[in-house]
């Protein structure tokens, strides 16, 4: 209780005190005012640019899925073709050769591959697909 029972003398310099912290509060809640008022258009920026990453990621995302499926699709045809043209030397007495082999080999290899990484891309867009989502419900129940 000291403050209390402080001498008359020393009101007049608690007061100033007072009117110090009080200034020094005004002058940083300025200084939040303006950080904030810079803050905002920031974080619009950076929503706006989001959002456009966004659909250039789905863009690309989509233009490589396609090309994957087509080269997929293509050296299945290919691999058909192959196994025509080893039919037929068959049907002429012909036995297959080891590059006819290797390449017959090869083939599968590569629309295993293929098939593999379009599986590998679906996963990865239901995950960024789940991550976006949950980052959509963060922010609309972060309010």
């Amino acid at each position: 209780m000291t403050f209390l029972a402080a001498p008359q003398a020393s009101l007049p310099g608690l007061i100033s005190s007072i009117a110090a912290v009080i200034t020094a509060a005004t002058v940083l809640l300025g200084a939040v005012a303006g950080f904030i008022k810079v803050v905002r258009p920031i974080r619009e920026t950076q929503k706006r640019t989001e959002a456009k990453l966004d659909i250039v990621h789905t863009l690309v995302d989509g233009t490589l899925s396609t090309a994957l499926r087509s080269e997929l699709a293509a050296t299945k045809r290919e691999l058909l073709l192959l196994r025509e043209i080893q039919r037929r030397d068959k049907e002429d007495g012909r036995d297959a050769s080891d590059d006819q082999a290797a390449i017959l080999g090869a083939t599968q290899r590569k629309i295993d591959e293929l098939t593999l990484a379009m599986h590998d891309r679906d996963l990865q867009i239901r995950s960024a697909d789940i991550q976006i989502e949950t980052e959509n419900y963060r922010t609309r129940n972060d309010r």
